[in-house]
């Protein structure tokens, strides 16, 4: 579990929180992937035929494969701590993006 601190608009970055683990795990997300992933491959394969290099679409699959089960795939639970705001309970969300929860965590 991460822990997000704050100094005021906790229940903001929860409820933001909550909507990007809703959207990421909803079909409409995994569409969305698709097509960008295929889009991204046609790209790659038009370089790849015009400059007639090869490693171009390597790179391309690649860097869309780790980027993809890396930052998006795992998912993480974010506690949301405000300092200013004692009312709001520390919450948590669960299913968030560990690539946007731990960016959050550290900052």
């Amino acid at each position: 579990m991460l822990e997000v601190f704050t100094i005021g608009g906790g229940e903001y970055l929860v409820n933001t929180f909550n909507a990007i683990a809703a959207w990421t795990g909803s079909g409409g997300f995994k569409s969305l992937i698709r097509v960008v992933m295929v889009m991204g491959l046609i790209y790659a394969l038009l370089v790849t035929a015009m400059d007639l290099d090869w490693r171009a679409w390597f790179r391309w699959f690649i860097q869309s494969t780790l980027i993809y089960l890396v930052l998006m795939v795992p998912t993480v639970t974010v506690k949301v701590t405000d300092r200013v705001n004692p009312g709001l309970a520390p919450a948590t969300v669960a299913n968030v993006p560990i690539g946007l929860g731990v960016m959050a965590s550290l900052g």
